[in-house]
């Protein structure tokens, strides 16, 4: 049993056995093939959101009998080897934006690290819509105990986004911070001075963002008569 040693050059070489009664012949059986790894020289699209899902084709050497691709850390679960020179695969899903490195495992190896084989993750985009309808005057009675309600959406997958954080402000006045629930929906209550009500006439409902989630914030009136 032997290891085989590194190389510079690829294709067929002769293996030989020396003894102390001499060295093995040439033959045809006695051949040993070293083969290049795959490598990676394009990318492309080169972003997508960390939602995952983006159709990316890359471009190389050596891609036939690709057994993974990674992104970064994170293996693609689907990709098809369209020919030696190109792999078609979805970008997985991640938690972080930023470049990663995108790299092909064949039985002959890892491609390198390569500026060409990069991979930039984006933020998902977010909606906020603010519901209006907040307290009603009537009968001479003003209710300024505020109900605010938003609805907090990931427009890159279309799915509502749970356990985010949305503050409510009149003017620069906090109302209440609600955490959004499985619809996406965040409401609180909070008292507000009535002078800041009328001098406004609405409030807004921000959400900050995450590492992986644009800000979002949107307006909705405050009085139905």
């Amino acid at each position: 049993t032997v290891t085989s040693p590194a190389t510079t050059t690829t294709g067929a070489v002769d293996v030989k056995v020396t003894t102390p009664y001499g060295t093995s012949a040439t033959t045809s059986a006695g051949k040993f093939t070293y083969v290049k790894p795959p490598a990676v020289t394009g990318i492309s699209p080169a972003s997508g959101p960390v939602a995952g899902g983006t159709s990316v084709t890359i471009t190389g050497t050596d891609l036939t009998g690709a057994t993974a691709v990674a992104f970064g850390s994170t293996a693609a679960t689907s990709f098809t080897v369209d020919s030696d020179t190109s792999i078609t695969v979805t970008s997985p899903a991640t938690t972080t934006t930023g470049a990663v490195d995108v790299k092909v495992t064949t039985p002959y190896g890892t491609s390198a690290t390569t500026n060409d084989g990069k991979f930039t993750y984006t933020k998902d985009t977010t909606k906020l819509e603010a519901q209006p309808l907040l307290f009603s005057v009537g009968g001479g009675v003003i209710n300024v105990n505020l109900h605010p309600s938003a609805t907090l959406t990931d427009t890159t997958t279309g799915q509502p986004l749970a356990g985010q954080s949305v503050t409510f402000k009149v003017g620069t006045h906090t109302v209440c911070t609600d955490t959004t629930n499985s619809s996406g929906v965040a409401s609180c209550y909070g008292l507000i001075p009535l002078t800041t009500i009328l001098l406004h006439l609405s409030y807004t409902a921000t959400f900050t963002g995450t590492p992986a989630l644009e800000a979002a914030t949107d307006t909705a009136g405050l009085i139905q008569h």
